[in-house]
């Protein structure tokens, strides 16, 4: 694992101490396991815009770092949103079209 790699896998919120970028895997015979933190990935805020005044059925998740921005259970608020939008800006749609298949 190079330095780089370490820095990315730093603001995953949900790695463990053997978890590895899936660009960097290699797949040997039958493959590998690639393990996701279970919980709702919201592609935009409008995900969320949805869920004002009810409660999450299990936790909302960011896209790209797994951070969870509402946990399961949690009242989704229209206070709630403006936290999110002010800390986590994103739009996956965006940021997948600035990568390219490898």
């Amino acid at each position: 694992m190079n330095r780089r790699e370490q820095r990315t896998l730093e603001v995953i919120t949900t790695c463990q101490p053997n978890s590895r970028l899936a660009c960097q895997a290699r797949v040997l015979k039958n493959g590998v396991i690639v393990e996701l933190p279970p919980g709702m990935y919201i592609n935009s805020i409008r995900d969320v815009e949805a869920l004002i005044g009810r409660r999450a059925e299990q936790d909302l998740l960011h896209p790209i770092t797994g951070q969870v921005l509402v946990e399961a259970g949690k009242l989704v608020t229209r206070s709630r949103l403006k936290q999110i939008r002010d800390t986590t800006s994103f739009n996956v749609a965006e940021y997948f079209s600035h990568t390219t298949d490898v």
